[in-house]
């Protein structure tokens, strides 16, 4: 074939090769887009599905009360209560925890018991330790507690497994129980508060309630002496009493601290007043603890008592649309003296019977507390009050000083087993003021803008 004739034919062939490569090129690079395009998309449809849940969850589409999103989240999820039983040699601990078991298992919690730590150590410890300078005891006194704090911890871990049921820890002793004889002035105190800055964040986080059983020694010394065979029997209730009032001590200032004492009941009954006190706890019967309150006159803390003292601030959420105020919410700043600030969320609901009132409390955290009083409806009412707690011949006692109010007022917990109440001489009481609306919290509390 001439190059005349074959040079149309080859540019056409080369045309089509170049239009066949164009083409591919072309395919592919539509392909590349689509796939790039669908990446694009599920990219896209990533991040308004991040950008609605990131706007669900801080701004709302409606308003909807903080109360009902806590209590949403309440219901939802499974609950763990860790409950301290402590109390004074032969107080009857090891009997009170095991019908505690027993029955709570009964009402399908699932129950964890965190024993003595000695139980496992079989008391040998006290004995080596006793051998040690004091230095070096001071320090396996450190390590003790913090391995009774990791056992808890552990507790609790385990607790949260549990999806079907709420659990209750029940601890046979606290971890502050290994401390009342230690000197407060020593170096080892020092040495603790820097463990765990502060220390009383140990008896306050670490327990949702305190339960202190007297001893044993004091009202029903015939189970004291059950199963023990004292040498001399004085000197061992002598003893018993005084440890018992240190651990008292110890533990004074948690913000749910019961104490059973003996007076007017046998073991029996002791362990019954214990059960309901659980009960109230966890809400299986109304929580209506119930206080006898006392204006003061004067009061002079003496020098040599033994107090706790603690700053309160209640703000109470009022709704102007709500013309009857039978559920009233307060949000409580509660801070022990060198401890750390804690908070709660109460609800009060009143009924036609004034004995009838019921308390839920809740702890929650600053970011709520902070949020409920900036969107605290038309106005607030805030009370600031100081509290002194210490215990009066096995009475749990609770002053109130009101700065603003010039007004001080005894609180004294009520049980069945009080018959009449003793005071130090150091108070000087007034009047009883339970019935008196005008002593209630609210009514003292002060008006103020949010």
């Amino acid at each position: 074939m001439s190059f005349a004739k074959s040079t149309p034919y080859a540019i056409l062939a080369l045309s089509g090769i170049l239009g066949m490569g164009y083409l591919i090129y072309d395919y592919k690079k539509c392909q590349r887009e689509i796939l790039q395009f669908e990446a694009d998309l599920i990219q896209f449809q990533k991040d308004q599905d991040l950008k609605k849940d990131n706007q669900d969850f801080f701004f709302e589409q409606k308003e909807v009360p903080v109360i009902s999103k806590i209590n949403s989240n309440i219901q939802t999820t499974r609950q763990t209560y860790c409950i301290c039983i402590t109390g004074g040699p032969g107080s009857g601990r090891t009997s009170v925890v095991t019908f505690l078991q027993e029955r709570l298992k009964d009402f399908q919690y699932n129950v964890i018991v965190v024993p003595l730590l000695d139980d496992y150590i079989l008391g040998q410890d006290q004995e080596i330790i006793q051998k040690l300078t004091k230095q070096e005891r001071n320090q396996f006194i450190i390590k003790k507690v913090i391995l009774m704090q990791n056992l808890l911890d552990y507790s609790k871990e385990l607790a949260k497994q549990v999806k079907d049921k709420d659990s209750i820890i029940l601890c046979q002793g606290g971890i502050l129980d290994i401390l009342p004889n230690q000197d407060e002035t020593d170096q080892f105190f020092q040495e603790l508060q820097e463990e765990f800055k502060p220390l009383a964040t140990i008896r306050d986080k670490n327990y949702d309630a305190v339960i202190h059983l007297v001893t044993n020694a004091e009202g029903l010394q015939q189970n004291f002496y059950f199963g023990n065979s004292f040498i001399n029997r004085d000197v061992e209730i002598k003893k018993a009493i005084e440890a018992d009032k240190l651990i008292q001590k110890i533990w004074m200032g948690h913000p749910n601290h019961f104490l059973i004492d003996n007076r007017g009941c046998t073991f029996d009954k002791k362990i019954q007043r214990v059960y309901k006190t659980v009960q109230k706890i966890l809400g299986m019967e109304q929580t209506n603890i119930r206080w006898a309150k006392y204006s003061l006159k004067s009061i002079s803390l003496p020098n040599n008592l033994y107090f706790t003292k603690i700053k309160i601030t209640d703000i109470f959420l009022l709704d102007k649309n709500v013309k009857d105020q039978n559920e009233i919410n307060r949000v409580r700043m509660r801070q022990v003296e060198g401890g750390i600030k804690q908070y709660y969320l109460i609800t009060t609901r009143k009924f036609e019977k004034k004995e009838n009132v019921q308390f839920l409390r809740r702890i929650i955290s600053f970011s709520q507390f902070h949020h409920m009083v900036n969107k605290a409806q038309n106005e607030i009412k805030i009370l600031k009050r100081e509290r002194f707690c210490f215990t009066y011949e096995n009475q749990l006692m609770q002053v109130d000083l009101f700065e603003s109010k010039q007004l001080g007022i005894l609180r004294l917990t009520q049980n069945d087993a009080t018959q009449m109440y003793k005071w130090p001489p150091w108070i000087s009481v007034d009047k009883r003021i339970d019935d008196n609306p005008k002593y209630d919290s609210f009514s003292l509390a002060e008006l103020k803008n949010p």
